[in-house]
């Protein structure tokens, strides 16, 4: 009787040789110029890297609010116009930037809004931090002392510069 042949393993064949053989004669060296460019795309990452993160640095120092000078803007004019809105608003409440008066609005305010003290007159935003002008009401001094959140700087009787840094 025969015996049933079993079949011959298929041979092995070597995937990476087969996907993209070197061309005769140069080996690996012929790949050398494919690994360049990958050599200089991560020098590259570095060097974006060190932008970015000197734009961020940048960004934060410029991001920075301060105190106001009286050198900015006419002090009187704004301080009538200030107490103009504080009449008419006695509590605390936001005043539409539309509507304010030629004084005011020069200053181009990202808010104005009244309080139990005052009328605070946003000029400078940036993250959670604000800067601008505050005027106070008849009465109420704020305190001006050192590291106060929010701070306070005399420009005239009752008008200051205030740094809010949230």
């Amino acid at each position: 009787m025969r015996q049933a042949r079993t079949p011959r393993p298929a041979p092995k064949i070597n995937q990476a040789s087969q996907a993209r053989p070197p061309p005769s004669g140069l080996g690996w060296t012929a790949y050398a110029p494919l690994r360049l460019p990958l050599l200089e795309m991560l020098l590259l990452q570095r060097e974006v890297m060190r932008i970015f993160q000197l734009l961020i640095l940048i960004f934060i120092l410029t991001g920075c609010v301060k105190h106001h000078s009286e050198d900015e803007f006419d002090i009187d004019l704004v301080e009538k116009s200030a107490i103009e809105i504080l009449k008419s608003n006695p509590g605390n409440s936001i005043v539409n930037i539309e509507k304010l008066p030629l004084s005011l609005s020069k200053l181009k305010p990202y808010s104005v809004r009244t309080g139990e003290t005052g009328i605070y007159i946003t000029l400078d935003k940036s993250f959670v931090s604000e800067s601008g002008i505050y005027i106070s009401r008849t009465g109420y001094t704020p305190n001006t002392s050192e590291g106060l959140d929010p701070s306070f700087k005399l420009l005239k009787s009752r008008t200051f510069s205030y740094v809010l840094k949230g």
